[in-house]
């Protein structure tokens, strides 16, 4: 006869955390209104507060009231208490919210602006978007041009220009299903035509100073034609030079906010010009300024003219 089957125990799930409201909208003397979440969470919280930062709780508020009772009135509301804490915390005094990620501030932001009409606190609403410009360009931009905050769309614009987005990501960028395709489009030319800026500062050198190694040095190879630079004069620059702005114009082209100092192709230049007698002893910190000083600003500049359309 054969054993009987043991019994398996079930997986057990995890717990559900809960949610404890902390000041203000804990149970103190003066408020008088019940705000409950869809998970069971009591906020308690002023109706003079509510009425001046949302018509919508305005509204709300003006409408026939029972008779006096002496029970504070509930109003349940479809947020879940995470997101109705970070809400309140956007208008009330004393408190901010804090916001762990961009997808936290974008159901926050879909339910103060597109829910409650919280106009009074877009501004601090665009403050917290700006923190996740550097981390989020695409998103962020997505999310700002949905509720036009034009400021912020550039800022977002302007830090996609460190990475290439015109080529398509590996994974699919999120809060882009509420973009329109023009809005994606208008970002995507954007990007193009500051790629274009970023390489032009290649194509010449008719801006780039006299007097530093590249254009002295008579030891190691020159390219093959003469240069023009800022002097309005030709001068045999150096090949790894012209090679280092070759390679780096066609980076600017597809990311036009690359940072030069930190590229391989900046490795690349000086581990070049490091085995030339006379190039090394000068090249480490002429070409460190002259990315500094000359070529980052006037890349800067160049970007700067080009318009982000709406």
């Amino acid at each position: 006869m054969s054993d009987p089957t043991p019994d398996i125990p079930s997986a057990e799930p995890p717990p559900v955390e809960s949610f404890t409201p902390t000041f203000p909208f804990v149970n103190v003397p003066g408020h008088d209104t019940i705000l409950r979440s869809s998970d069971g969470v009591d906020f308690h919280v002023h109706r003079i507060i509510l009425g001046l930062v949302s018509p919508v709780f305005e509204t709300m508020f003006q409408l026939p009231q029972p008779e006096s009772s002496p029970t504070i009135p509930v109003i349940d509301v479809e947020e879940k208490a995470a997101v109705l804490d970070r809400m309140l915390r956007l208008f009330y005094p004393a408190t901010r919210p804090t916001f762990a990620t961009l997808d936290e501030l974008r159901e926050t932001i879909n339910v103060v602006v597109s829910k409650y009409d919280m106009q009074a606190v877009v501004p601090t609403i665009e403050q917290e978007l700006q923190k996740f410009v550097g981390t989020h360009p695409v998103s962020v931009y997505a999310l700002a041009v949905t509720y036009q905050w034009k400021d912020v769309a550039r800022a977002a614009a302007k830090e996609s220009l460190r990475h290439a987005i015109r080529t398509p990501p590996a994974e699919t960028t999120p809060g882009l299903d509420d973009l329109s395709a023009a809005a994606y489009q208008r970002l995507l030319r954007y990007h193009y035509l500051c790629g274009l800026k970023g390489k032009s500062t290649v194509d010449g050198l008719w801006w780039v100073p006299t007097g530093l190694v590249w254009s002295t040095c008579t030891t190691c190879a020159g390219h093959e034609l003469n240069w023009y630079l800022a002097d309005g004069q030709p001068y045999p620059v150096r090949k790894w030079f012209t090679d280092f702005l070759a390679q780096m114009g066609d980076i600017l082209l597809v990311t036009p906010a690359a940072n030069i100092l930190e590229s391989k192709s900046m490795y690349d230049a000086l581990k070049k010009a490091s085995q030339c007698a006379t190039c090394r002893t000068l090249v480490f910190e002429q070409l460190k300024d002259f990315v500094v000083n000359h070529w980052m600003p006037k890349l800067a500049t160049l970007i700067d003219a080009v318009e982000l359309q709406f």
